[in-house]
This record gives structure tokens, C-alpha cells and sequence, in this order.
């Protein structure tokens, strides 16, 4: 019996794969049918499924059958194929949290390219072989640049500051000449005392740049910047004595990310 149960775990796990591009319209009449049953008794992928067609709901792409150059058909067959691999090669609860901070600012267009940059990143890293994948991808990648006039610059996971801490976070940093827009997730962190607050601030060459107050809600906080583009270094997020914060932070970092140059 053993033998069958790990078939079938296995069996599972490739159908799930298959979420993305079942939203999209990427998969055969047949594999279609097949998700719909799974969808019956997969939890994982029902949230997924709901996540990503609340975007759509909320947030029409007016000119979808362009983003590509393509046709509706082959764009959704397309962008279905890069949206599953991102689906296959990100952890579950890593990708929610990008649904999350994307769907605050209504942005399917956005996560299409970030779906591109993060296909094309894995098939460049590939090998020779695949180059002309990869040419492929940079033209298509040119295409949805052209129709969007933003880009998705970074994604930044958040990292706890203290050790054995819960606390995660992703950030989603978005590029447009020169403005740049920030969604910030963060979950698990503790209540605040008294009047404490979280904040966010972006560090450059040394300084610190208050970006604002994240609001919370039994331990999770979302989090929208939009300021001047600049060469910022780090992103963190620190529990202040108040809810106004100077022009640099005092309280102890909660939660701290990368970015690269």
C-alpha cells in the first residue's frame, strides 16, 4: 500500500504544477478536466486558482491580446507557460505572499513580467543550449516592457532580524524612469506595545529614508511606497517608541532585506 500512497502524493504534486496555466487557458481540453477533479480536493490550488482570478476580476489588462504581440490564444498560451514554471520552481507560500502584494495594487500586468524575468533568469542559468529559449523570452519580455511603461525591478524576501523569530516578509519592487512604486507583506510579527509602531524605511550609502508607517492586523502588514527612484541598498522594517518617526530610526529592526545594485 505504501507503493500507492507515494504514487499518488507524486501523481498530486505534478497536477499541481499544472495551476497556472489551467487560470491562463495553457492547458488541453483533456488536462483541463483533470484539474477540475483536483480542484475538488486540493485546497492548495483552489486558493491559488481564487488568488490569481481575483486579479483578473478586479483588474481587466484593457489591452491583454496585445501585451505579447500575439494573438489572445497565443498570448494566454504563452503567458501560461512562464506563470506555471514560476509556480513550479517558487515555494507555495512564497508565491501567495507575491499575490498578495500585487493584488493590492491590481497589477496582472506586473506579475506577468515578473513571471518572465524569473523564467528567463532560469533558463539563461541553463546553459547553451537553451539560447535561443532565451532570445525568445527577451524579445516577449521587450514586448509586455513596451505595453506596461513600469517593470517589476526586485522581489525581496524579508528576513527576521532576530534569531528563531516567525517573523518573513516580501517586497515588490516596481521601476518606472524615474519613480519607483514598493508593495510591502510582512506577517507572523508580534503586536505592537503601547503606542509602538512598525515602520519602513529604504538605507542608501549609509543613511536612512523613512517610507512610511506599516499598518497591522493580527500579525500581518501591507504596505504601498511610491517615491523617487534612487540607488537604495536595503530595505527594513523596525518597531519605533510611536507611530512618527524621525529622520532615522531608533527602534530595534524586525525585519530586513536586500537589494541588489
Amino acid at each position: 500500500m505504501q507503493p500507492e500512497s507515494n504514487s499518488k502524493r507524486s501523481a498530486d504534486n505534478a497536477i499541481c504544477s499544472d495551476a497556472a496555466a489551467f487560470v491562463y487557458g495553457g492547458l488541453s481540453d483533456a488536462g483541463r478536466d483533470a484539474f477540475e477533479v483536483h480542484l475538488k480536493t486540493c485546497s492548495a490550488c483552489r486558493q491559488f486558482v481564487d488568488d490569481i482570478r481575483s486579479i483578473i476580476v478586479e483588474c481587466p489588462p484593457s489591452n491583454a491580446h496585445e501585451m505579447a504581440g500575439e494573438s489572445e490564444s497565443a498570448r494566454s498560451q504563452l503567458l501560461a507557460e512562464y506563470v506555471k514554471q514560476l509556480f513550479l520552481h517558487e515555494p507555495l507560500q512564497r508565491y501567495k505572499r507575491i499575490i498578495r502584494a500585487l493584488t493590492a495594487a491590481c497589477l496582472l500586468l506586473i506579475l506577468a513580467v515578473a513571471t518572465l524575468w524569473i523564467r528567463l533568469e532560469s533558463v539563461e542559468n541553463a546553459g547553451d543550449k537553451l539560447s535561443q529559449d532565451a532570445t525568445a523570452l527577451h524579445r516577449a519580455m521587450g514586448s509586455f516592457l513596451e505595453h506596461s511603461g513600469h517593470i517589476v525591478d526586485q522581489i525581496v524576501d524579508m528576513h527576521a532580524a532576530a534569531h528563531g523569530s516567525l517573523s518573513s516578509g516580501l517586497a515588490v519592487i516596481v521601476a518606472g524612469g524615474d519613480s519607483m512604486r514598493m508593495f510591502l507583506e510582512a506577517e507572523k510579527l508580534p503586536p505592537p506595545g503601547g503606542s509602538e509602531a512598525y515602520h519602513v524605511w529604504l538605507h542608501e550609502d549609509g543613511r536612512s529614508v523613512h517610507a512610511g508607517t506599516l499598518p497591522m492586523r493580527n500579525g500581518t502588514g501591507a504596505f504601498r511606497y511610491e517615491g523617487v527612484a534612487d540607488h537604495y541598498d536595503r530595505i527594513f522594517v523596525t518597531l519605533e517608541p510611536s507611530s512618527s518617526a524621525g529622520s532615522s530610526p531608533i527602534g530595534r529592526i524586525v525585519l530586513s532585506g536586500t537589494l541588489s545594485s
